[in-house]
């Protein structure tokens, strides 16, 4: 049996790449620096492995004002596509 962990679900992508994915993942304020994040990414990884999926997907926007994608990094992840939103804002 496994800790709890990050809220998990499966979406296209993540079933035809045979992965599993992080819903999502986030650590209050005050409960940063202690390695909660990076616990709940490696027991994702183990979960996954255990269920024979080959890896493990997320989605993050770099543009988060937290050092998220420094985590995801130093955890061994990769970024595999990477997808620029455009809008225009309307003037009501």
């Amino acid at each position: 049996m496994h800790p709890p962990r990050t809220t998990t679900r499966r979406g296209a992508l993540s079933r035809t790449e045979h992965c599993g994915h992080v819903g999502r993942l986030g650590v209050l304020p005050g409960a940063r620096g202690r390695g909660l994040a990076k616990f709940l990414l490696w027991d994702q990884f183990a979960a996954d492995a255990d269920s024979g999926q080959v890896g493990t997907m997320l989605h993050v926007d770099t543009n988060n004002p937290t050092p998220a994608p420094d985590l995801y990094l130093s955890v061994g992840m990769t970024a595999t596509l990477v997808l620029d939103v455009w809008r225009r804002e309307v003037i009501v």
